[in-house]
Parts: C-alpha cells; structure tokens; sequence
C-alpha cells in the first residue's frame, strides 16, 4: 500500500514521503475507527505508548463514542499503575516511571515514515517517476533519504533540488520586492506558488 501511495504522490507538487505519511496515516486512523480501537495488538500498543499528543488529539476526537473502549483500556491500565506506586519505595517507582512520554499515534507516522524512506530508496520505478515529476523533497526527507542512499542517488536528488533553488531564486525575488508597500504590481501565479514551494521545503512536522 505505502508504495502505491508514494506512487500517487509524485503525481502532485510537495514532498511525496510527506503527503505518503498523511494519507496512510488517514488510513490508520479509518481502521483504528472500525477495528483498531478494540482490537488487541492496539491496546498493546496503546499500553507500551499511552499518549496522545496536543497534535493528534483534534484528529482523533472525530472518533467519539468509539475511543469508549480505549478510554475504558487507558484508565484501568492507570489505575492498576497508580494503586501499584502507591505501594512501592522510591527507587522501584523511579524505576518504573522512566519510560519516554510517546504518543501511540506518533509513533504510527514514524513507522509510515520510515516505511516511505524505505520504498523511496530501494524502488527504482519510484525513483525514476520522481526525477520526471515536479515533486520535490522537503528538506527533512531529502536529507533523511541522503543518509542510507548510493552515491548516484543522491548526486541526482542533489542535483534536482539545486535546480529548483536555481528556477526560484529570481522568482522568490520578484515576490517578495512585490509585496514591498511601494510596489504597484501584485506578485504573479508562479512567483506565488515559487513561496509555497520552498516555504513546504522548509517546513517540518515534528
């Protein structure tokens, strides 16, 4: 499925790994609707990461009365937690409690992402359609793909995104003398969209 979606992606302008991870998280989130929010192996997960993010939680309210089952799993794994440090010393509870704060569903879209990456480095179909298309790599992906690939690929993804810094530079330019209080002209389409573009290069969601 991850390489479909990647697949589809280069078909559009933007990072392609970015817009893999948000439809396959979609994705997940449509399952963990129907089945996931009962089913074992996410209560698992849900008890080794019992998080939910400030970033996560407004697409996961959508869900309603159907985190009824995964609340319920929550509280009671934290009630047994709590009444269990009530009763133990300090060190033990010390001991207990060091676990990193992750939440369950960012830890979904680190593995949709490192699955992208993946399917992006070792798929020279992938490869090839996106060396044809004006998909770009944001800089947190192009920099992630440069660590694990061969030199000839990553003298070509070097060599697309200094293109494109190269087509921009007069553009982004004009933009922004545009958008000076003295100027009488409005910036164009494409001096427009040259900002967007390099605006989602530089963009992250941590």
């Amino acid at each position: 499925m991850i390489t479909l979606t990647l697949k589809e992606s280069l078909n559009k302008n933007g990072c392609p790994i970015c817009r893999t991870i948000s439809k396959e998280f979609d994705n997940f989130l449509w399952w963990f609707e129907r089945e996931g929010y009962h089913e074992i192996s996410s209560l698992k997960a849900l008890k080794d990461a019992p998080f939910i993010c400030k970033r996560h939680a407004d697409k996961v309210k959508r869900l309603k009365d159907k985190l009824n089952n995964t609340f319920e799993f929550l509280i009671k794994n934290d009630t047994e937690l709590l009444m269990l440090l009530k009763e133990i010393n300090l060190r033990k509870r010390k001991k207990l409690l060091n676990q990193p704060f992750e939440c369950r569903f960012c830890l979904e879209e680190k593995r949709i992402e490192e699955l992208a990456v993946e399917q992006f480095v070792k798929d020279k179909n992938t490869q090839k359609a996106y060396f044809e298309s004006a998909a770009l790599l944001c800089r947190r992906h192009l920099f992630t793909v440069l660590k694990i690939s061969d030199s000839n690929l990553s003298e070509m993804l070097i060599k697309k995104t200094l293109g494109f810094f190269h087509e921009s530079s007069s553009l982004l330019e004009d933009f922004f003398n545009k958008l000076d209080y003295t100027s009488k002209d409005k910036p164009s389409d494409k001096e427009t969209d040259a900002y967007l573009k390099i605006l989602e290069y530089f963009s992250v969601d941590f």
